[in-house]
């Protein structure tokens, strides 16, 4: 299973190795071949990690930093953007899981949603599909 064809900037490299047991960050290497067994693998979202031929078994991951903001972003979109913020998630993780998406895809997708979404607690989130850009409007 290939994650990211992406080389990262810094690149340490693993092949052919077992990792058992034990936390291993995974920002920026690049993993062929290897088995994770009982594993926590942490990505804080620092750099793309290369996982090519790799097996994961018993195998759970920690995102912490960065990659626990994002997720905790989407999250809110989800509870707190209503029907349109769930739609957009539905959207975006379909297209995830149906095709391959580099780290450029990411303005193109949310353009595509060009939600519109009114919540007394958040305020108001409008995406303009002609000028790229988002606005976060306070009530």
């Amino acid at each position: 299973m290939v994650v990211h064809e992406r080389q990262p900037q810094t690149q340490q490299m693993f092949r052919d190795e077992t990792f058992y047991g034990t936390t291993v960050d995974v920002d920026g290497k690049v993993f062929e071949r290897c088995v994770f067994d009982k594993c926590m693998l942490r990505f804080s979202g620092a750099a793309l990690p290369v996982f090519r031929g790799c097996r994961f078994v018993a195998t759970d991951w920690q995102f912490v930093e960065a990659a626990a903001t994002v997720l905790a972003f989407l999250s809110a979109m989800g509870h707190d953007f209503g029907d349109s913020g769930t739609a957009l998630l539905k959207d975006l993780f379909w297209r995830i899981t149906q095709q391959r998406l580099e780290l450029t895809d990411a303005p193109k997708l949310i353009a595509e949603a060009n939600i519109r979404t009114t919540n007394a607690e958040s305020g108001i989130v409008s995406r303009h599909p002609n000028s790229g850009s988002t606005t976060l409007q306070q009530p």
